[in-house]
């Protein structure tokens, strides 16, 4: 029973997505007698808490009742927090028991709520569906650990390794349910960037269809404005990273939210602090060779997904370019992967990481 109400508790969380950032998404059910009471979810950003807005709703007593968090519950006041601490409100309201799907890992908050709760007599149980509960924070984990957005690389090969032909042509290297997966991916993360090249070559929308909601917002990397005005991406209102000495340059027909920053080369950090602080928390990288070889170079990703087709195209472009590996020993490894299938396609995700954040002691 506690992973279903923990489910309904992620679903509810969602509700708040493209509105919280730079806050994570949290939801929360308060369960009594298995029957669902009341729930709430964070809003907005400097709104009350889930917990706080599941509390209030309910208009029945909350003695002896279960509280379904897919977060840890604050437990103190610091600099910058806009809402008092949940857990006094869930002390004072009956709630005996609360179970929680991941540890908060700002390091103001992090296992202290979990004790706090526990000191006032209160059944704590941590980690039911905490890979769950960690990718649908996958931003904010990753914010209060690196300081930076999460980064997840994706692209599709053939058998053969191979992401276009000798052309430069790739449609489609994989299948329509692949490409649908791809959007349902897309849904999940706040900002998308592809090359210029691939802006050039295949004029992309970036946004999602097949049925999945939100978009994320299309990134422009663009030192020079030598991008046409006329591509897809600048009628959804992107974020366009451009050199300082393009001010005397006409933007009128490139809509969007210009980011200026020193030189013609930017680095991977300047671009992912621009977007922290727009509130843009996750990131869904799509190629083209050159962007992926540079996240992977610089070591700036989280996760890396890609879609095998059973197709050999022999000489072709590969996804990724020179890393100035020597030898196999020094070869990128991974902390934890995944396998898939998809109609008869193979779906590999590999992780920097393991995908458990455990409770600290």
């Amino acid at each position: 029973m506690d992973k279903y109400f923990m489910k309904r508790a992620l679903d509810i969380a969602l509700g708040g997505k493209g509105r919280v950032a730079p806050n994570p998404l949290v939801g929360a059910l308060i369960v009594k007698n298995k029957k669902i009471i009341s729930q709430g979810y964070h809003e907005k950003h400097g709104g009350k808490h889930a917990e706080i807005n599941a509390i209030d709703s309910c208009s029945v007593p909350l003695n002896g009742a279960t509280l379904y968090c897919n977060l840890e519950p604050c437990s103190s006041l610091y600099l910058g927090k806009k809402n008092p601490p949940c857990c006094d409100r869930i002390i004072s309201s009956g709630i005996s028991r609360v179970v929680i799907g991941q540890i908060d890992p700002n390091p103001m908050v992090s296992g202290k709520g979990v004790a706090r709760l526990k000191e006032a007599g209160i059944d704590v149980i941590v980690g039911v569906l905490e890979k769950e509960a960690l990718e649908i924070n996958m931003g904010y984990n990753s914010l209060m650990e690196k300081g930076r957005p999460y980064v997840h690389l994706k692209w599709a090969q053939t058998l053969d390794g191979k992401i276009a032909a000798n052309s430069g042509k790739s449609k489609w290297i994989s299948s329509q349910t692949c490409r649908a997966n791809t959007h349902y991916l897309r849904s999940k993360y706040d900002g998308i960037l592809v090359g210029r090249t691939t802006y050039e070559l295949d004029n992309p929308v970036l946004n999602t269809r097949y049925g999945y909601t939100p978009s994320p917002r299309p990134i422009v990397i663009d030192p020079l404005l030598k991008l046409s005005p006329k591509l897809n991406v600048f009628k959804r209102n992107p974020v366009i990273f451009c050199s300082q000495d393009t001010l005397e340059v006409d933007r009128k027909d490139r809509k969007g939210e210009y980011i200026l920053l020193p030189g013609r080369k930017f680095q991977l950090n300047q671009i992912l602090t621009s977007l922290k602080e727009l509130g843009i928390n996750s990131l869904f990288v799509e190629g083209g060779r050159e962007l992926l070889t540079q996240f992977i170079r610089d070591e700036i990703w989280d996760r890396i997904t890609i879609y095998i087709a059973p197709k050999i195209l022999g000489d072709g472009m590969s996804p990724i370019g020179d890393l100035n590996i020597e030898t196999p020993s020094k070869a990128i490894n991974f902390k934890h992967i995944d396998m898939d299938i998809i109609e008869n396609h193979t779906v590999f995700n590999g992780y920097r990481e393991e995908l458990v954040l455990c409770l600290p002691e």
